[in-house]
């Protein structure tokens, strides 16, 4: 241990990347016995439940695109590789792994001296942390080690992210069952977002899939690429994550979605686990010319650009819609009339087969009649369904 501070000290005067190296090599071999393989034995303090670590902070060592593609919430990108050196490395380990491991160990090196003299520079002795990468190898052994002989308190997370994956995908199997569900039902353009933001600022527990999946869950519903959709580990793991907010003993609202999102599948467990616990189903009901108002007041991304909306409908040719008579509607500015036409001929008939396949009709439907469509009107709604002595039974 002597030994290590020592190196350590150096290596801080020297102040150069190569020192951290030298540092990491010298701890290594001074402190961890050598395998049959050749390959050191980091004895470490590993952590088998990524949801319940005890430590300060949670580091993800990983590249900045695995990172973005999902991580653990809450925890923050440290990458002891970037994205071209990961490819660098991966590449040459096809040719010569010896060469590659090399290679990977100096860069690895060089970032983690940067990570040391910028992130920890302010990081008192008591500071803890659990460490990630893909699958708790050398990546996050790697940064681990420096930390742990500099004094701190590290764990790393046995498996990696692998081992948080496989949880979350189990955790989602079965926690949805834990919930009863009051599900926000109607057409498009009445509101249903609206009336879930309301019961959120009212405190109740809103599951807002669409919010989840950055998508209004029609073909015009996003301003932008699909691409801009968060992957569906991602929009699992945010899932589970709003799910662990919630108390079991109360109901969850949530509005009455299809298994799919723009680009994001509803995981089947949940989506069968919502299914067989609903306790009321609420069908919000609004004169077309109303939803039309709040639509074009919604979607003023379209309106503003009408040569992009005209390009998204064309995802619509093989439903055998009058593309040409809407895009004249468009081109003259008519706007209202589109609408309407739209929501007439394509978007109601599509929700009534959705009801039928998801939260069919029954008799404890309770219909919300609305005059508009206006945070106003949604705000006398959720005052109703929060006041009523029984759920599911609104004057």
């Amino acid at each position: 241990m002597n030994l290590a501070i020592t190196a350590l000290n150096k290596s801080r005067q020297w102040g150069s990347r190569t020192s951290c190296s030298i540092f990491i090599n010298k701890v290594m071999s001074e402190t961890a016995p050598i395998s049959r393989k050749n390959h050191f034995d980091i004895r470490l303090p590993y952590c088998y439940d990524p949801f319940n670590h005890g430590q300060d902070e949670v580091i993800d060592v990983r590249t900045p695109n695995e990172y973005a593609e999902d991580h653990i919430p809450g925890s923050i990108n440290l990458p002891v590789l970037t994205n071209d050196e990961r490819h660098e490395v991966g590449k040459e380990y096809a040719d010569n792994s010896f060469l590659a491991r090399r290679i990977g160990a100096s860069l690895i090196s060089n970032n983690i001296a940067t990570i040391i003299k910028t992130h920890f520079s302010d990081k008192p002795k008591t500071y803890s942390c659990l460490i990630y990468c893909w699958r708790g190898g050398q990546r996050s052994k790697s940064l681990s080690v420096v930390l742990n002989m500099i004094g701190y308190d590290v764990k790393f997370l046995s498996g990696g992210y692998k081992t948080y994956r496989k949880e979350v995908i189990s955790l989602l199997s079965h926690i949805p069952s834990q919930f009863s569900y009051n599900i926000v039902s109607g057409m498009t353009g009445c509101g249903k977002t609206l009336l879930l933001d309301q019961l959120r600022e009212a405190g109740e527990q809103v599951l807002d899939l669409e919010a989840l999946a950055k998508h209004k869950g029609s073909v015009l519903g996003i301003n932008c690429d699909d691409d801009d959709q968060p992957s569906t580990k991602m929009f699992e793991s945010q899932l589970l994550h709003q799910f662990s907010t919630f108390d079991s003993s109360l109901p969850v609202w949530v509005e009455a979605e299809g298994r799919v999102i723009g680009n994001i599948h509803i995981p089947d467990s949940v989506f069968q686990h919502i299914q067989k616990n609903v306790a009321n189903v609420y069908v919000i009901q609004a004169p077309l010319n109303a939803r039309v108002k709040y639509l074009l007041s919604e979607y003023m991304y379209w309106t503003n650009n009408p040569t992009e909306l005209k390009d998204k409908l064309g995802r619509l040719s093989k439903h055998n819609l009058p593309l040409k008579k809407w895009y004249k509607f468009i081109d003259e500015s008519r706007f209202e009339d589109f609408v309407a036409d739209i929501l007439k001929i394509h978007y109601d008939p599509s929700y009534i087969r959705s009801r039928k396949k998801t939260f069919s009709s029954n008799s404890c439907d309770e219909i919300l009649g609305l005059e508009d469509v206006t945070v106003k009107s949604l705000a006398n709604v959720a005052q109703k369904l929060l006041v009523a002595a029984d759920v599911g039974q609104v004057a």
